[in-house]
């Protein structure tokens, strides 16, 4: 969105955005956290640290040797559960950031506060004179709580970086342009019941990652507000 509303690029007219749960900072994780007698799990499958390690040093040794020959491609021919692998491996070992911002051409990493190669929060936060605020559409962002893969805090530093009226003028002053909710419960989590072989539905306190794929938006006020805040946006006339 960003790229799109700078000045003199493609400024094609966006109407509404939807974020769900984004990834606004680069994917982290802390093995010490999520860790069980030394080992993390991916898949049902258990690692040691130094084999995890090990993997990030291969993906990092081919994609250098791969950005040589100028053939890195956007994405794998991969189903999406094999290509997760890269996810749990470059995020635990904490060396996404660094393999994702790079200079194309060449094998060194690209400088940390040259504005071409960021992204997330620091986009907005440091380009925000590069960029037309009108150009950027509204805003609708939902986020669990609790959610382990993409921490919250991060969507809420987005979400005051965008309410500064010294970056972004009152370009999203209110609610009409900015919404977020954050989602602390559900009313119908599908849980699945191993003794009964069937998916049972009830309330949940807890709130984590990709929690809406099998929610009914009638039955879940956020979802629904949701909907209806963009759908709003999307049907209007330019």
């Amino acid at each position: 969105m960003w790229l799109n509303a700078t000045k003199g690029g493609p400024n094609l007219p966006i109407r509404v955005a939807l974020l769900r749960y984004p990834m606004i900072a680069h994917y982290r994780r802390d093995w010490e956290k999520t860790a069980q007698d030394g080992k993390n799990a991916y898949m049902g499958q258990w690692f040691a640290e130094e084999e995890v390690k090990e993997r990030a040093q291969d993906i990092d040794s081919v994609i250098r040797e791969l950005e040589k020959r100028g053939v890195v491609p956007n994405t794998t021919s991969r189903w999406p559960s094999k290509g997760m692998a890269f996810a749990f491996i470059l995020s635990i070992t904490q060396t996404w950031k660094g393999l994702l911002r790079r200079k194309h051409g060449d094998c060194s990493l690209a400088d940390p506060t040259d504005t071409d190669y960021m992204d997330g929060i620091e986009r907005a936060k440091y380009t925000y004179q590069d960029v037309v605020p009108d150009l950027l559409p509204p805003i609708h962002i939902f986020h669990g709580l609790d959610d382990p893969n993409c921490d919250i805090k991060d969507t809420i530093k987005f979400y005051d970086t965008l309410r500064d009226s010294k970056l972004y003028g009152d370009r999203f002053k209110g609610n009409d342009m900015l919404y977020m909710s954050i989602v602390k419960s559900l009313q119908t989590k599908p849980t699945w019941n191993s003794e009964t072989q069937k998916v049972d539905r009830g309330p949940s306190e807890k709130v984590g990652h990709g929690f809406d794929y099998w929610l009914n938006e009638k039955e879940e006020p956020f979802l629904k507000h949701a909907y209806d805040w963009v759908c709003t946006r999307w049907d209007a006339k330019p």
